[in-house]
């Protein structure tokens, strides 16, 4: 297999987020759903984001800028602009500030990210949000979710210089990911490098009984120095739950495709 299928296309897709309170409704869709930006130090880099009104109210509109890290099961925590390690805040400019987007209209927000020279390689990160003039600061306290209360936020990576990301397969096991579900085949990721890693990539899978399934290996993001567990996603008929699997899989760790061979014990680890 010389060319790996690339699975994070969604990524260009418009995401639609819905919002009610007591003073109407904020309905917003947003394409791309986030940016992964590259460029050396000195380089200005710039984007096109488009907002789309949902049905009803016309929406009215500010943005915003803050940080974002990622939790150990990957999901976004925010914070204050220029508090977090690895801070692109600072870098960017976006125009206009508020804008009002009618229903089924379409409008266009432009950003532009100017990488200070002198820049040391490395991943650097800024979220962008979009939400009613007068939202609830209160109510955005502690939450560690893409979609905040009555907030949309892009995500934007910066690349700078050479970085790279280096990811590491450190153990494999029947896991349960999300709450109350049950246990996946799952891979255990250390990414050691200085860029954030997204795996993509595709797998076989065989039993001890000689059965044969195939499936994607999701393109989750991984940050510098962080460890994640990453779950495989079965393309049509999956085998049962806590079975010895053997694993063909095709993925990029960082430095391109390379063909790896695994294998998952037939038992659950929580």
């Amino acid at each position: 297999m010389k060319k790996i299928i690339k699975i994070a296309i969604f990524a260009s897709i418009t995401l639609f987020f819905s919002f009610s309170n007591g003073h109407g409704g904020f309905s917003l869709g947003i394409s791309p759903v986030r940016w992964e930006a590259a460029g050396k130090p000195g380089k200005t880099l710039r984007k096109v984001v488009v907002l789309t009104g949902g049905a009803g109210a016309i929406q009215k509109v500010k943005v915003g800028v803050g940080d974002w890290t990622l939790s150990e099961d990957g999901a976004p925590i925010f914070g204050k602009s220029g508090t977090m390690p690895e801070s692109a805040a600072s870098w960017i400019r976006y125009h206009p500030a508020e804008l009002n987007v009618y229903p089924r209209q379409r409008k266009i927000v432009r950003l532009s990210i100017r990488i200070p020279d002198a820049t040391p390689s490395g991943c650097y990160r800024v979220a962008l949000f979009f939400e009613p003039p007068q939202s609830d600061e209160e109510g955005r306290k502690g939450a560690t979710s893409v979609f905040l209360r009555g907030r949309l936020a892009l995500l934007i990576y910066v690349t700078v210089g050479d970085a790279r990301p280096e990811g590491e397969i450190l153990d494999t096991a029947w896991r349960v990911i999300i709450k109350g579900r049950k246990p996946v085949p799952a891979l255990k990721v250390h990414n050691r490098g200085n860029a954030h890693l997204r795996m993509n990539g595709i797998f076989a899978a065989r039993t001890l009984s000689g059965k044969k399934f195939e499936g994607i290996i999701p393109a989750l993001p991984i940050l510098p120095g962080q460890t994640r567990w990453i779950p495989l996603e079965f393309q049509g008929e999956a085998p049962p739950p806590n079975s010895d699997l053997d694993l063909t899989l095709h993925v990029d760790l960082g430095d391109g495709e390379r063909k790896v061979g695994v294998k998952i014990p037939g038992k659950s680890e929580s």
